[in-house]
């Protein structure tokens, strides 16, 4: 009867146990199954195969991104399964940056306590040091014992007052290494408490089933992460033939976990974060670019893209705090939604370290055509300008510009308008020369009209020393007057088949040079103002 009692509750209590095992899954970090990366976000996907028993079951999945949004949490579920209840929670993270961190807050307490202990010493060293001192004046040509002495302990005291200045310094230099060393593992430690290192976001989901399923089934989770971003990067293979061009992306991510051989989309501007669209942004559109006052800006004005300081080791410098992150407030209205989907897997580091990923490759077809500006510099740059662009998904970002294997610079590609034609600058071309000379400059006045006029007659000379024929735009600044000044005039004449653009002042002249070719043409300003007044800037 007690055998068969014993055996009665052994079943009873394996079939509790069954039961409780139905009712929760083990924690088990969920794979990263694909991750859609946006220029201001990522929709990361997890997904795993769970065995669904019982009517109603709780599943805790760990390894999430901390600072995770619980409306964009989005759940894939079998038929017959329902969502009863989602909880979002942050935990500590046990993996080697959580480890790291912990280590690193260790080793700072241990380095504090070794310069209060250093300091101690060094405190000890100056007492004596100042005892010594105020007992004898040592080192001195005329020493005066203070105290009756031997000779031995005059010496051994001179010996020691040394001992200690070395040991005072060798102290101060221990202080100041440690202090180096803190200081990096400060650098550091916030480093890792901004990626959040020793949290991770769980998500506890509690499922109603009303269907049995004999097989595990697969359940996929989304959510999206506000700290991935991505830009474009772009490669520009110059050769006399064709232009090649190699687009990457520069992606980046602090979520605090790896993305490890997940399949990566690119997808341009930022996802919805709720389940309704966003409103729209600010679409603004000019005929003319903003003013600048800088002669810079007058350089921009002639559509040449503007160049940047931006090297192959500064790929970091666009995606810091100051310069990568995109706000919540960007606009990305009047903007093409282009979509990349990486042929190759790549491993995205949690901790904000830029991957450099390869895209695709393509041809652009375009024009040579030189520009030459003599008032800036005798150098005359070449450009690749190109009026179809629209079927490679251009989008803005850095370009680096590689011609025969030499790396001449970068510049930042601006996408322009349908329509209009892309600009890309190579570089100066030591076989194009330019200058820029006033060959003749008069004065004369009038006191029948009180006017005094200025005339200068600048020659512009290009010349061409390469085998091929090209086509030059030579460009000149041309003087304007304030709005205040309404008493000077300002006029402009010019060789022939010189364009005038009276909006930024510029006179331009499109040339076709041959080979070993000279061209020169004639600019002359005309400026008549009071002849009692002074004249600037001319």
């Amino acid at each position: 009867m007690k055998f068969t009692d014993l055996l009665l509750f052994a079943l009873l209590f394996l079939s509790v146990s069954l039961n409780v095992i139905g009712q929760s899954e083990k924690n088990e970090v969920w794979p990263i199954s694909s991750v859609e990366v946006h220029q201001a976000g990522a929709l990361v996907e997890h997904s795993s195969l769970v065995l669904l028993r019982g009517d109603k079951q709780e599943i805790i999945i760990p390894g999430i991104s901390p600072g995770v949004d619980l409306s964009t949490i989005q759940i894939d579920l079998p038929e017959g399964v329902s969502v009863e209840k989602i909880d979002y929670e942050e935990r500590e993270k046990p993996d080697s940056r959580s480890s790291e961190l912990s280590g690193i807050k260790d080793s700072i307490y241990v380095q504090s306590v070794s310069i209060k202990m250093i300091e101690a010493i060094r405190k000890t060293l100056i007492l004596e040091l100042d005892f010594l001192s105020a007992n004898r004046s040592i080192g001195s040509d005329n020493e005066v014992l203070l105290v009756d002495d031997v000779a031995e302990m005059a010496d051994f005291l001179r010996d020691r007052n040394q001992e200690l200045s070395l040991d005072i310094l060798e102290a101060d230099l221990d202080i100041d290494k440690i202090k180096i060393l803190i200081r990096e593992l400060t650098n550091r430690k916030r480093a890792l408490e901004h990626l959040q290192a020793d949290k991770e976001g769980v998500v506890i989901l509690v499922l109603n089933i009303s269907k049995t399923y004999a097989r595990p089934q697969e359940v996929k989770f989304r959510y999206l992460s506000p700290s991935a971003f991505w830009s474009t990067d772009y490669e520009v293979i110059f050769n006399s033939k064709n232009i090649f061009v190699k687009r990457y992306a520069l992606i980046s991510q602090s979520s605090g976990s790896d993305w490890t051989s997940a399949p990566i989309t690119l997808i341009s501007g930022k996802p919805s974060g709720t389940l309704s669209p966003a409103s729209f942004g600010d679409w603004v559109i000019s005929a003319k670019k903003p003013p600048r006052s800088t002669r810079r800006g007058v350089y921009a004005n002639y559509n040449m893209p503007e160049s940047s300081s931006f090297a192959s080791s500064a790929v970091g410098e666009q995606f810091d705090d100051s310069g990568f992150e995109i706000s919540e407030e960007a606009s990305f209205a009047g903007n093409s939604r282009y979509r990349f989907d990486l042929e190759t897997s790549a491993t995205i580091s949690g901790d904000g370290e830029v991957e450099k990923v390869a895209i695709d490759e393509f041809e652009l077809d375009g024009e040579v055509r030189y520009y030459a500006v003599p008032a800036l510099n005798s150098e005359v740059y070449s450009t690749v300008r190109v009026p179809e662009f629209s079927g490679h998904k251009l989008m803005n970002g850095y370009a680096q510009v590689i011609s025969n294997n030499s790396y001449l610079g970068n510049f930042y590609l601006s996408i322009p308008s349908i329509g209009d034609t892309l600009v890309m600058p190579l570089g100066p071309n030591p076989y194009v020369r330019c200058s820029r000379e006033l060959v003749e400059e008069t004065s004369t006045s009038s006191l029948l009209s009180g006017k005094r006029q200025v005339v200068s007659n600048w020659t512009l000379s290009v010349e061409n020393s390469l085998s091929d024929s090209i086509s030059l735009d030579l460009v000149d600044l041309t003087p304007r007057t304030r709005a205040r000044d309404g008493a000077i005039d300002v006029s402009v004449t010019f060789s022939e088949g010189g364009r005038f653009d009276a909006a930024n002042n510029l006179v331009t002249f499109a040339l076709e040079l041959g080979p070993g070719e000279r061209r020169d043409v004639m600019i002359t300003i005309t400026v008549v103002y009071p002849r009692n007044s002074t004249l600037y800037g001319l």
